[in-house]
């Protein structure tokens, strides 16, 4: 009587889901390992497109979580954004 299967909808029915019971796929053997667990807390920031062009709004979520992976809401954060330096960029 255990769960077999995990699914997330939004109901509009898009979907993605999870056999819990389908065997891992071990890739130790590869030198996969993944990253170190992080100590204390954990942010990961993210935006929703990989390239902008100038002017653009830029959209940025973040999260943080502590060392057992829980979401932490109440910690105050400051994301500094840095125009990138014109010598790194390459134009034609």
């Amino acid at each position: 009587m255990a769960p077999s299967l995990a699914v997330a909808a939004d109901g509009k029915g898009d979907y993605g889901f999870l056999d819990l019971e389908a065997t891992s796929f071990d890739l130790t053997d590869r030198g996969v390992k993944g990253r170190a667990a992080p100590a204390a807390l954990d942010a990961l920031v993210y935006t929703e497109r990989g390239v902008y062009r100038s002017g653009e709004t830029v959209f940025i979520t973040a999260l943080l979580r502590d060392g057992q992976g829980t979401g932490v809401a109440s910690a105050p954060l400051t994301l500094v954004v840095r125009r990138p330096m014109a010598s790194n960029i390459s134009g034609s």
